[in-house]
């Protein structure tokens, strides 16, 4: 079917190449890169662009992309009408300013957050004038009001020495230096922040001797990326190890003098993907669009065998080559785990014999109690994930399949395209790499909530024990002792505010978002109510999973932020949110409080939550948007399985 399609396509027909490619990846064959271009053109040519979209991110985690892929990728991407990115989660204006001439990989970037889900449009700036442009009033940055401001620094452009006799103080100069062009961006703007840290060259002018000598040029551009890193932490800006990319990718290649010379680019061709690639995850990961769960294949997957065929002391974990591979791997998924990846088993399996490993084979890293769900059955692959997002309450796209079969990877492509599948290579001992280059797990920030999730997530799985055993919803909710415990918001709780403000999506009534500035904006005015909700239950503490945010209008509390965790859906809780929210307004002198649903495509959820809890229609528009009211004399009492506490 493939080489019917290449014909056709040289033949110029593009109906009947589209035919031949859809055929063929039925059939379930693989596509390389340059046939992911060839099939894009295909459905572009008979109107079919967002299934062209759909092969041109194909190219960025290609084995085989490489610079002329992505350079025809891209091309091809520019060519496709606006109208096609709405079928993609986010829409986002970004702005580039850079050090360094940045034409080719603003194009790269624009095709990379496609893969993500975002839909860009990309203004860049001449190179050089990162500066000018946030601090001139006359560059008109609010009128360009991006959404996201990207920075591309190269060490050529800094002014670092050779050697300084005063590292302490370069190093505070340099620092203050971009604190500088943050504080400008932040003045006429609210857009997001990325920071791109300095590759570093290979070459030290000190040798080997400059790693420790505090002035060198080196080890200040290594110290300069960690205090860049450690102040946009605290400042809620994006950061882009680079030097990390850089290092992984191989310095040698990282860097072209001639690109340099010649054109201004800071770094090779080859490497225009790489950046491109993780710069773009970052973004993701600020726009809530990170994947949240590995679902994992068990069978060589996580061993080398077949449990079922092998038995407990015929499959191979721990010991030989293979073993100690498939156990490497299971240590970076347990690390993965701890720093709040969800893991779920999805595999074709008899469900007892499946779990034997995890119970009694002393090599494994991994246990039962690591994992959300265990899903072991014989139905398809797509069948079990569904279960498995179903059970979690989490949408297909944050979800990533880890499989050895391509078999059942492309399975999984053909019938969930909204979820992600990281490709292994045939060789265990790659594993390990493979998921540790693959940069679509990134955190914009990192709460106790994050590192508790895995066993909220198991708290989850007791309570729906208790759910099934109970004789109504009302006997399942009150069994489960539950406490609200409803706060302003202060620092210490902050940056998960703004996490959850930024990645939720189901229950989430206007879906707006917003950074760490804006929110402590809100905080601070006295026509803005802003407070948070703990839950805690007989399982667990779920940490923070309810923001609330109401501004005054004259008589009236718009609900202008409205979210809940999807770990607490079904609860109840929306009711005592809703409460607190009619009776801060009733204390401000209100008369009632008015929230607008707008809906989206992964927030149908709540589309009658508002009906739900008594309010009345007051308009809705032909998008489905709708604005509800409801006087706050109607505020109900509470809901007696939640008992409420206020600090």
């Amino acid at each position: 079917m493939l080489d019917q399609a290449r014909q056709a396509m040289k033949a110029g027909s593009p109906e009947e190449a589209a035919h031949c490619y859809e055929a063929a990846q039925n059939a379930g064959a693989a596509l390389s890169a340059a046939e992911h271009v060839n099939a894009a053109k295909a459905y572009a040519a008979v109107g079919r662009e967002v299934l062209a979209l759909r092969h041109l991110v194909q190219i960025v985690d290609g084995a085989d992309g490489h610079y002329a892929s992505w350079l025809a990728a891209s091309r091809s991407l520019g060519r496709l009408s606006d109208t096609t990115f709405e079928s993609l989660p986010r829409r986002l204006r970004i702005l580039v300013l850079s050090t360094w001439n940045t034409s080719e990989f603003v194009q790269f970037l624009r095709l990379a957050a496609a893969r993500c889900g975002i839909g860009a449009s990309i203004v860049e700036t001449p190179y050089g004038q990162y500066f000018n442009v946030p601090l001139d009033p006359s560059s008109k940055l609010e009128e360009l009001a991006p959404d996201v401001v990207v920075l591309c620094p190269d060490y050529r452009a800094t002014g670092v020495a050779v050697a300084t006799e005063t590292p302490e103080q370069a190093l505070t100069e340099h620092v203050q230096h971009w604190q500088l062009v943050w504080d400008a961006i932040r003045r006429q703007s609210g857009a997001t922040i990325i920071q791109l840290g300095f590759a570093i060259p290979a070459f030290d002018e000190f040798g080997h001797l400059g790693a420790g000598i505090a002035g060198s040029r080196a080890r200040l551009l290594r110290d300069l990326n960690l205090a860049l890193a450690s102040e946009a932490r605290k400042r809620d800006i994006g950061f882009v190890d680079t030097d990390a990319i850089a290092a992984q990718f191989g310095k040698a290649g990282w860097f072209d003098d001639r690109n340099w010379y010649w054109a201004k680019i800071a770094l090779s061709s080859r490497a225009l993907p790489t950046l491109a690639r993780h710069c773009a995850a970052v973004l993701a990961a600020r726009a809530g669009l990170s994947r949240r769960c590995l679902v994992l294949d068990l069978d060589n997957t996580l061993w080398g065998g077949v449990i079922g065929d092998d038995g407990l002391t015929g499959i191979r974990i721990g010991s030989g080559p293979d073993g100690e591979a498939y156990q490497e791997f299971q240590r970076r998924i347990k690390a993965l785990a701890e720093r709040g990846v969800i893991l779920a088993v999805c595999s074709k399996n008899d469900p007892a014999i499946a779990r034997e490993p995890f119970l009694q084979h002393p090599e494994m890293v991994l246990r039962l109690d690591d994992f959300a769900i265990f899903e072991a059955s014989w139905e398809s692959k797509s069948a079990g994930i569904q279960r498995v997002a179903q059970f979690l309450d989490l949408g297909l796209s944050s979800l990533t399949f880890v499989d050895d079969n391509p078999y059942e990877r492309e399975q999984v492509r053909a019938a969930l395209p909204d979820i992600d599948v990281l490709d292994l290579p045939d060789d265990p001992a790659g594993y390990a790499a493979a998921l540790a280059a693959y940069p679509y797990l990134e955190l914009p920030s990192f709460t106790a909530e994050d590192r508790d999730r895995g066993r909220q997530y198991h708290a989850r799985s007791a309570a729906r024990q208790l759910r099934d055993e109970a004789t109504s919803l009302a006997d399942y909710q009150s069994r489960l002792n539950m406490v609200a415990t409803i706060s302003p918001v202060d620092q210490i709780h902050l940056d998960r505010v703004v996490q959850l403000i930024n990645k939720t999506n189901q229950f989430n009534l206007t879906t707006r978002r917003r950074n760490r500035e804006e929110v402590i904006q809100l905080i601070a005015r006295d026509d803005v109510e802003v407070f948070l909700a703990r839950l805690r239950d007989s399982f667990a503490d779920h940490g923070v999973v309810v923001v609330a945010i109401g501004i005054q209008v004259e008589t009236s509390l718009e609900i202008d932020t409205l979210l809940m965790s999807c770990r607490v859906i079904g609860r109840g809780l929306e009711d005592v949110i809703i409460n607190e929210l009619a009776e801060r307004a009733r204390h401000r002198g209100c008369t009632e409080v008015r929230g607008w649903y707008l809906p989206t495509e992964r927030n149908a959820l709540v589309a009658d939550l508002y009906a739900r809890s008594g309010f009345e229609l007051m308009d809705s528009e032909a998008t489905g948007a709708a604005l509800w009211r409801r006087p706050v004399a109607t505020v109900e009492g509470q809901t007696t399985f939640i008992t409420v506490e206020k600090s």
